[in-house]
């Protein structure tokens, strides 16, 4: 594909609108992976259902998580969040509808070493934001993609001496269902 066709190809994405009534709530089952500050990336699943208030303000609430063996001995991470956030949806009206969000987050983590006998957990009220797009295929089907970042410094030692930072930063694709 050359460059002008995919420019074209782009341009025409947001151009032309995909359908002119737009269903008010959206159901998303979601995958992808979270990266952590100090303990890696994992791989990461969530659900969210988002209520449009207006064309383009919406509220989520969902949830995801981020689960990872650490070692063959059954050791095992696990960071997620349970969040809501305001949504301002540009574009939504059209087949290309990027978006942002601003909301809090109860943050969570676990990591246990079975053999040592070590397991530690935290939950922090935090912060979140993120940024995503969404393809509209019909009006009830959605595919997305979109990138969640949550400041959270763990209070509990998850392993490191002096604390742990996790800061995890979740991108994920997702199935959207709009009804």
């Amino acid at each position: 594909m050359t460059p002008r066709l995919l420019a074209l190809t782009l341009l025409a994405l947001l151009v032309f609108p995909a359908f002119a009534q737009q269903p008010r709530n959206e159901l998303a089952a979601s995958f992808g992976r979270s990266e952590f500050d100090q303990l890696g990336d994992a791989p990461a699943v969530g659900l969210s259902y988002n209520r449009f208030w207006t064309r383009m303000v919406s509220m989520r609430f969902g949830a995801f998580v981020a689960s990872e063996d650490l070692n063959e001995d059954g050791g095992n991470k696990r960071v997620g969040a349970y969040h809501a956030s305001v949504e301002v949806h540009f574009l939504r009206e059209r087949v290309l509808s990027p978006f942002v969000s601003v909301g809090g987050a109860l943050a969570f983590s676990r990591v246990e070493h079975p053999n040592s006998d070590f397991t530690a957990s935290d939950t922090l009220l935090t912060p979140i934001v993120g940024a995503g797009i969404d393809l509209t295929i019909t009006p009830q089907f959605a595919l997305g993609a979109d990138a969640h970042y949550i400041k959270y410094d763990a209070e509990t030692d998850l392993g490191d001496r002096f604390g742990t930072t996790l800061d995890p930063l979740t991108v994920l694709v997702s199935a959207k269902y709009r009804f």
